[in-house]
């Protein structure tokens, strides 16, 4: 994984670069693009995914932004966050997410 993030209020968090490299994290055991605007997440097994409410908000240097979807999986300590442009479908897009 990447730089240690400084982020003392939030159980988990990552800068995504589009590629799904990840910058900085904390609390981020993993990032993975497995399709086109789609990245699955993967969280200390500590945190309660159940009971969390994460947000992926998309890097100032996006251009055109898309929407960002949250998806909740099956898997207790993994999420996936998925990026769509409204006209051009998938998209690859660099994003800040976090676990508060």
């Amino acid at each position: 994984m990447a730089n240690t993030a400084i982020a003392p209020y939030a159980q988990a968090a990552a800068v995504v670069n589009s590629d799904g490299t990840v910058m900085r994290s904390h609390g981020v055991i993993n990032v993975e693009r497995y399709a086109l605007g789609s990245y699955s997440i993967e969280v200390d097994a500590s945190i309660d995914m159940a009971n969390a409410v994460p947000i992926a908000v998309m890097r100032a240097e996006t251009p055109l932004p898309p929407a960002i979807f949250y998806v909740h999986s099956d898997n207790s300590n993994t999420f996936a966050v998925m990026c769509q442009h409204p006209t051009k479908g998938a998209q690859d897009t660099a994003f800040h997410v976090i676990v508060p």
